[in-house]
Formats: C-alpha cells, structure tokens, sequence
C-alpha cells in the first residue's frame, strides 16, 4: 500500500511540475510568435514596426540600442505561489514534509522581461528573452 502510494505521489508531483512548465510556455508563446518575424529586419525597420501594445504589453520604456543589440523592456505582474504543506509519506510509512504551492494561495510581484535582438552588420540575427517576466 505505501508502494503504491509512493508512486502515486511521484506521478502527481510529476505532474505538477510539466503543468508548470507548459503554462510558462503557453502564456510566453505571443511574445515569441511576435518576435520571431522581426529576425532578419533591418534595426531601423524594427524600430518602424515593432510595438508591443499589439499583444497587449505595455513598454516600460524606449527601446535601447547598443553596438550589437537592441533591448525592449516590459513589466508585467507575475503570480507567486506561496508554499503550503503536504505529506507524503516514505517506503516506511513515515510521513516526510513536503512544500507546494498552490494558485489560491499566490500573489502577484511585477517582474520585468527583455527583449533583445542580436544585430550584425544592421539585421537581426537571433532573439533572447531574458527576466521572469518573459
């Protein structure tokens, strides 16, 4: 019976942690669908026509051009589970406390993302995001 519930605790926890992973990636997808066409552009034509606003991200600020990149800065609020305890128990029976959190027990921090094109020779060539709002 622990066996089974030893395996059972593992597979939600498993769980848990891809649903986690694939909300990150679902809710960064429009940056990313948004971005990736302005790869190849010129900066003056991504300075043109980029703008955030048309996927609902508010700029912080103008964009920044350095020597070999161009940097867009936004903040958004982010959602932060605070922990609450759950117990498992081991192959023994012994109950071993464990830390999850939970979206009823959350609060928001605003978190900044950037993004920046990587530019040579005045075209961009690749993208990153960087930042926990990303």
């Amino acid at each position: 019976m622990n066996k089974i519930f030893t395996h059972l605790s593992v597979l939600f926890c498993c769980i848990y942690l891809a649903s986690c992973t694939s909300l990150s990636q679902q809710r960064n997808a429009p940056i990313h669908q948004y971005v990736q066409p302005f790869i190849g552009k010129t900066v003056t034509d991504i300075q043109q026509q980029f703008d955030l606003k048309e996927i609902g991200i508010q700029p912080k600020k103008a964009a920044v051009q350095k020597e070999n990149q161009l940097i867009y800065v936004f903040e958004r609020d982010v959602p932060t589970s605070m922990p609450s305890g759950v117990s498992v128990s081991d192959q023994h029976g012994k109950l071993l406390p464990t830390q999850m959190g939970s979206t009823a027990n959350s609060y928001q921090n605003r978190m900044s993302c950037n993004i920046i094109f990587n530019i040579e020779n005045g075209i961009a060539k690749s993208y990153q995001l960087k930042g926990r709002a990303c």
